[in-house]
């Protein structure tokens, strides 16, 4: 007999702050051990986090650029200011 069983892995990583990353529709910017932001690129919006949730590493996302993420930021900032 066959099953399926999903496994979850957990494990400790060192980062520098600020720390980028970036999935399907988010960009995140970690700040600290206690504050992320957001920016989704798919429908534009900004949130800055009080919480650091595991989604910047989630196995989806991959490391970028401060670079990359500003200009990600900068676009979705643009698109805002437009329907003002």
């Amino acid at each position: 007999m066959k099953i399926k069983v999903k496994e979850t892995i957990e494990k400790a990583v060192t980062i520098d702050l600020p720390y980028y990353s970036k999935n399907i529709c988010y960009v995140y910017k970690v700040i600290s051990e206690t504050e992320t932001m957001k920016v989704c690129f798919a429908y534009p919006s900004i949130e800055v986090s009080a919480y650091l949730s595991d989604l910047p590493f989630a196995k989806d996302t991959k490391e970028i650029t401060e670079d990359e993420f500003k200009q990600t930021y900068n676009e979705v900032l643009t698109k805002l200011n437009e329907k003002l």
